[in-house]
């Protein structure tokens, strides 16, 4: 695993340069914008986050009539403010559990838009109770509609998260091959004013790392196309 700590020494090491003259340079405050500029052009070219989103839509009835009550009581304790969308009840549990109440869905569709680190749906297969390739409808290039109960699993590509300062000494959620990308990258854009020679050497050494990072998916996924292009 890597920490922030350990990129920025990495960086450091590329630039020759000690914490304390990348400070009085004004290296050291860009660094972690330049860090989530790498990663977040990776993500939307060649090595998204595959993540899964589990959406559950359920019926209320008379057989069930409290069962929204009773997951509000699991989950949220006693006190809650409750969301209405049209005629859907929409509860969020985490950035990936969704629940969804309805006492009425008979011939309608519930609209979902996805989440914020949303980037395209993957060629992964989806489910609706364990069974595979359930009926989604695609509105937009982040919205479906969906027309049955049950829960669903739908699988999107995504960012990966951003570098936080604080991140100094934790360890990144983020893929290695990803992160060994950075250092270059940043170093290479610290140096494009002052040094463009060097600058112009890191950076085609960065874009062979991404030449390899993109042969690597491929070759991992072979049905993910890419949805960017380096530029």
């Amino acid at each position: 695993m890597r920490t922030w700590a350990d990129l920025k020494q990495a960086t450091l090491d590329k630039l020759n340069l000690t914490q304390d003259e990348a400070l009085q340079e004004g290296h050291l405050e860009k660094m972690v914008n330049l860090a989530n500029e790498c990663i977040n052009t990776i993500s939307n070219s060649v090595k998204p986050k595959v993540k899964k989103l589990e959406l559950t839509i359920t019926l209320i009835t008379e057989d069930n009539p409290n069962v929204k009550n009773d997951f509000l009581l699991e989950y949220f304790g006693e006190i809650v403010e409750e969301v209405i969308y049209k005629d859907f009840y929409v509860y969020k549990v985490s950035d990936d559990s969704i629940h969804v109440f309805t006492e009425d869905f008979e011939g309608k569709r519930f609209d979902f838009t996805m989440p914020n680190d949303f980037i395209s749906f993957t060629d992964n297969v989806n489910y609706l109770d364990g069974e595979k390739t359930p009926k989604i409808f695609y509105l937009t290039y982040n919205t479906i509609g969906l027309n049955k109960t049950g829960k669903y699993e739908i699988f999107y590509n995504s960012l990966w998260e951003e570098i936080q300062e604080d991140d100094e000494n934790s360890n990144l959620n983020i893929d290695i091959s990803i992160l060994n990308c950075v250092p270059t990258y940043v170093a290479s854009q610290l140096l494009s004013q002052d040094d463009p020679q060097r600058s112009g050497i890191l950076r085609n050494e960065f874009e062979l790392m991404f030449a390899r990072l993109d042969n690597n998916t491929l070759n991992e996924e072979q049905s993910f196309k890419s949805i960017g292009g380096w530029y």
